[in-house]
């Protein structure tokens, strides 16, 4: 559309060097996942339209909070909230995909669905069925746990 994003939660204007890189890294993954190469703008294009129409995902779900509340806690509850809604979504045989496309603009969401005006879009994700034959959700992470998960005993 060309216009800006504007999610109600602020992305970072600015990454650090490590995110920045691994945004980097998943990203080429996913584009090499599907064969599209970073040169072909038709391919990239298909891929970040199929992101905004959500993976064709039948159901897509918000999570938001309070304005009032402290948005550092609030968020801690939504990642909460959220991880649970996933597991439990797995144990039952569906998929979820928690998309930050599904906040970038918030002013498009409002107008679509009854958001309250006292809630604050923090993210979204799509669910269903998941398509495990589909390169998208095969592709290998690039990382093993130990530079993810730190044990402390």
């Amino acid at each position: 559309t060309g216009q800006k994003a504007q999610p109600e939660i602020p992305f970072p204007e600015v990454w650090p060097d490590a995110h920045k890189a691994r945004y980097g890294e998943v990203g080429k993954a996913v584009l090499e996942s599907q064969t599209t190469d970073r040169d072909d703008k038709e391919g990239r294009l298909q891929n970040t339209g199929h992101m905004f129409s959500f993976f064709d995902a039948p159901v897509l779900l918000y999570f938001m909070v309070d304005k009032q509340l402290s948005l550092e806690y609030a968020v801690l509850d939504v990642g909460l909230i959220l991880q649970n809604v996933s597991l439990l979504a797995c144990d039952k045989g569906l998929g979820s995909c928690i998309m930050a496309v599904s906040v970038m603009y918030a002013d498009i969401v409002r107008k679509i669905l009854p958001v309250p005006d006292n809630k604050r879009l923090v993210i979204g994700t799509a669910m269903g069925y998941p398509d495990l034959e589909a390169p998208i959700n095969n592709f290998e992470r690039q990382r093993d746990l130990e530079q993810v998960v730190t044990w402390v005993a």
